[in-house]
């Protein structure tokens, strides 16, 4: 966010894209067990109206099975028996055959139709001869026969391109007979399958109650309730869910954190080149921003070798490389979550030989130039900043290196000492 390759606007819409999604998951795994659950439970009735139908305490047609009529049966068994037909089993049974057979029957006329339309198909092409000749019937020899055998010819190609054109009522007709058939396949399937082969009796009374005990026992164990044949209306479907989604858009940031972390590298290589010679061998190097780590590495010119860069001289350069180029890609996408504001506490501490340097060190002439490559590093980028994006900008650097330092830098402003009750917070705002 604070380099622009999110924002809040975006970091919202995939919270609420991740928290649909979660919602779909859901979703989609309640539909799956009520969908499997309802066809256990289908299935479990059907096998309990066919051991009642079996006995004769049952004579119901396949779209009547519920678990109420099921149970409204076993419990009338204690009054009355139902009267069963013995020989229902036979007549679905042989209906079936019946169906199953004419629909053998038309599939194969279809196929037969079928390779009869191809056969035609290949006589037109063994005709198309005849066209050109008709064509160019000027420029063919003619024998007495020959207009009457291309008269015949062009007839018989007319009348095969006029069977194959379009769809004959044939087509429409076989196909409305196949649908009706294959209807009435899947009613008497489902009638059979609640039909007992042979008709069973108790052989006691006591059997009787066993089988009426145990099924109503089997049957409280399945609700409508527990298993309803969909989704309340009140809740959410899949699809409405999907819409939802589907309306959301998110910016891929991939693309964009690429394309940040080019221009930091494009930077903070115009920052080193800046530098001159103060990282010695490592100028000529490729700057190489590890987003993850956070770090600004150097990479060997034409190679991917990350250079192990040694001496705290050369880290402090990075740090400032770094730090500078994260500030400027904020100024650059005027980022609302990062200040105009830098604090750099000592950047000249890798020239001294201790961790408290005193007012009679001396830097060497190479030391000295480095130090004022920092400062004048720093005062660019002030400059750059008030120039190229009309964008204030603000450093406190505490240092203690000497003040002809900053000789010609016009954008450093050097207070006194922090000596004798000066420092950076007077006492007089506390």
């Amino acid at each position: 966010m604070a380099l622009g390759i999110d924002d809040i606007a975006n970091m919202n819409a995939r919270e609420r894209r991740d928290a649909l999604m979660r919602e779909l998951q859901r979703l989609e795994r309640k539909t799956a067990l009520l969908t499997n659950g309802r066809s256990t439970f289908d299935e479990e009735i059907r096998e309990i109206a066919l051991r009642a139908a079996e006995y004769g305490l049952l004579d119901v047609k396949p779209a009547e099975v519920t678990r109420e009529v099921v149970l409204q049966a076993i419990e009338g068994a204690v009054s009355q028996d139902v009267g069963r037909d013995n020989d229902r089993y036979a007549k679905v049974n042989s209906e079936l055959i019946s169906v199953n057979r004419r629909l053998r029957k038309l599939h194969q006329f279809t196929d037969e139709y079928r390779s009869y339309k191809g056969n035609l198909q290949g006589a037109e092409d063994s005709l198309r001869p005849i066209q050109l000749l008709i064509a160019r019937s000027s420029e063919v020899v003619k024998s007495e026969i020959f207009d009457e055998l291309i008269s015949c010819l062009k007839a018989d190609l007319v009348t095969i391109k006029a069977s194959l054109t379009g769809k004959q009522p044939v087509d429409g007709q076989i196909r409305a007979m196949l649908k009706k058939l294959e209807v009435q396949r899947e009613k008497l399937q489902q009638e059979l399958a609640l039909l007992p082969q042979e008709s069973k009796s108790f052989a006691t009374e006591r059997d009787k109650w066993l089988f009426v005990g145990e099924t109503k026992g089997r049957l409280k164990l399945f609700s409508d309730k527990t298993y309803p044949a969909s989704i309340p209306e009140k809740a959410r479907s899949v699809s409405d869910v999907k819409s939802e989604i589907d309306a959301i858009l998110v910016r891929d940031v991939d693309e964009t954190r690429d394309a940040i972390i080019s221009v930091i590298n494009e930077i903070t290589l115009a920052l080193l080149k800046e530098t001159g010679e103060a990282l010695a061998n490592y100028a000529t190097y490729q700057t190489d921003f590890a987003y993850k780590e956070k770090r600004l590495r150097l990479r060997k010119p034409r190679s991917r070798l990350i250079e192990n860069v040694g001496s705290s001289s050369n880290h402090m350069f990075l740090h400032l490389l770094q730090f500078l180029a994260l500030h400027e890609v904020a100024i650059i996408h005027q980022s609302p979550f990062v200040p105009n504001f830098l604090i750099i506490d000592q950047p000249s501490r890798p020239y001294y030989p201790d961790d408290k340097p005193k007012n009679d060190v001396v830097l060497a002439n190479s030391d000295s130039e480095k130090v004022r490559i920092a400062f004048q590093l720093l005062n660019n980028f002030v400059a750059r900043m008030n120039k190229q994006y009309s964008s204030d900008f603000q450093m406190i650097v505490l240092e203690h290196v000497p003040k002809n330092t900053f000789d010609g830098m016009d954008f450093v402003h050097v207070l006194p000492e922090f000596r004798n009750g000066e420092a950076l917070i007077p006492a007089s705002w506390q």
